[in-house]
């Protein structure tokens, strides 16, 4: 069940996070940054790989109803993965190499 927190507001959400504040509110939460992280020995080993994981962005919102869209439609992840893959090709495609991209151009 998603809970409608409204949207981040700075000041609310300190307070809630401050057990000596008795002000709490309702907020959502800030944006927080996800890290890919890998060995250097995979960075060695698969520089393809590599430079792709350093390309791959996801705005929240757009996660957010990647994830929303696989609960409302109970489906697995390898649809989810289908369904994220046939709605935004122009931002998946540009995280590839040209000859990637070459590769790939047929299939969408």
């Amino acid at each position: 069940v998603n809970v409608d927190l409204g949207p981040y507001d700075e000041e609310v959400h300190a307070c809630n996070q401050d057990t000596e504040c008795n002000e709490v509110g309702v907020s959502s939460f800030p944006a927080a940054s996800v890290f890919n992280v890998v060995t250097a020995d995979l960075a060695e080993r698969e520089p393809q790989a590599f430079e792709l994981m350093q390309n791959i962005t996801f705005p929240n919102d757009q996660m957010s109803a990647l994830l929303a869209w696989h609960e409302e439609n109970d489906a697995s992840v390898d649809e989810a993965v289908v369904y994220f893959l046939q709605n935004n090709q122009d931002q998946w495609m540009s995280w590839l190499s040209e000859d990637a991209q070459a590769n790939l151009e047929g299939l969408f």
